[in-house]
């Protein structure tokens, strides 16, 4: 990835000497600092160029078709690149014929989703390597046809290195250990080599609602060890939200993250004038580090408890952070169960947690509990509640 103006190349994956080159990367960073695991970002691969840079390092220009109208705004779609934003016609893209749809074009698509090219911020998607190479050191294939599998390569190739060194190198913090790869980019089958993080979020309640929404599809996926940016990555701007919202936000995402499989800290520093410098004001100045304190201590209190289930997932497939009717469908009023999956999470197959996605002077938040007998963990084991009206 490059996020910098600096000139930058990708490995090509497929090629011996382009897993020769990240392998021998990997043993001479782990020869200098000896790492637990190498998190992959960007590894879409991402630029920030739309189909990548000239021999001389400058963007390439191409603008979006005129004709190439956006197909999820049906007829009256407005021309987005067009200043006087009439309307247009779409009928043309029931009509693309062969003529104008060339096997070589990758810019000029039938269609154009959002308001975007499909190489924007990557690699331009007619550039040609050995990607996914199943057919000979000499096979070559568009980015266009392989594109989603670039970053499960790299997955793929990382977790193999790193096991190697547990295996072949005494003395080491890897020695005889699992390897732990975090990838950015994923595909169907990443799961059994490297884990997955959500990240770019906004420290918003919505977002902090999405990212619990994206573990559980990430579950379904094969992929129970996910997690999100705690606190969002990026902070909001005084005008948006002040610093006291923020911090309420902050609050529950941090209690949250003592149950999410995999939990981080990552501020960005992009927007907004250092989103780093305004976080750590805020978890200073706002006593969130007790409550950060408390989510550590919780986490370590029911680790035994989620990674037994990951380890379980490993074996069987399964899932470890669930919407609540996954457990219990049998006895609800209506869509219950269906009205506020969010809401409502079962964690290693045994705990409910139900967290806040609002401020507090908005009112309580609710949560649903099935009938049964239920036990509140923040107190005695003995504090036992019966639930007996479904209605919670």
């Amino acid at each position: 990835m490059t996020f910098s103006s600096n000139k930058t190349v990708f490995p090509d994956w497929g090629t011996q000497a382009g897993r020769d080159v990240w392998q021998q990367g990997l043993l001479d960073l782990y020869a200098k600092v000896s790492f637990d695991g190498i998190q992959l970002i960007g590894n879409e691969p991402a630029t920030l160029c739309d189909g990548g840079a000239d021999n001389n390092g400058t963007c390439k220009s191409h603008a979006l078709s005129s004709s190439s109208a956006f197909l999820l705004e049906d007829k009256n779609a407005s021309n987005k690149s067009n200043s006087t934003n009439t309307t247009i016609n779409t009928n043309w893209y029931l009509k693309y014929g062969d003529a104008e749809m060339k096997e070589d074009s990758t810019y000029f698509l039938p269609f154009t989703p959002q308001n975007y090219t499909l190489d924007n911020n990557t690699l331009a998607l007619n550039a040609s390597g050995h990607f996914w190479n199943t057919s000979g050191e000499n096979a070559t294939r568009k980015l266009y046809d392989a594109h989603s599998l670039y970053g499960h390569e790299q997955s793929l190739l990382t977790s193999n290195v790193l096991t190697n060194i547990s295996k072949n190198v005494n003395g080491t913090t890897l020695n005889k250990t699992r390897p732990f790869v975090v990838s950015a980019s994923t595909f169907a089958g990443t799961g059994r080599h490297a884990y997955h993080t959500v990240t770019r979020n906004n420290r918003t309640w919505q977002d902090m609602r999405n990212s619990i929404a994206s573990i559980m599809n990430f579950n379904m996926y094969g992929m129970p060890m996910t997690g999100a940016d705690v606190c969002g990555h990026y902070a909001l701007p005084s005008s948006a939200a002040t610093n006291k919202d923020q911090a309420e936000i902050c609050e529950e995402w941090l209690k949250l993250a003592a149950f999410q499989p995999f939990a981080r800290l990552n501020f960005g520093n992009e927007t907004y004038e250092n989103d780093y410098n305004t976080t750590m004001i805020i978890l200073q100045n706002h006593n969130l580090t007790e409550t950060l304190s408390r989510t550590v201590h919780d986490r370590y209190r029911f680790l035994s408890l989620v990674y037994g289930c990951l380890f379980e997932a490993s074996e069987s497939g399964e899932t470890c952070f669930d919407p609540l009717f996954y457990h219990y469908h049998g006895d609800f009023v209506g869509d219950q169960p269906f009205t506020d999956i969010e809401q409502n999470i079962i964690v290693g197959n045994a705990v409910k947690i139900a967290p806040a996605l609002k401020y507090a002077r908005d009112g309580k938040t609710e949560a649903f509990f099935p009938k049964g007998r239920w036990v509140n963990l923040n107190g005695s084991l003995s504090d036992v509640v019966i639930v007996t009206d479904p209605k919670g």
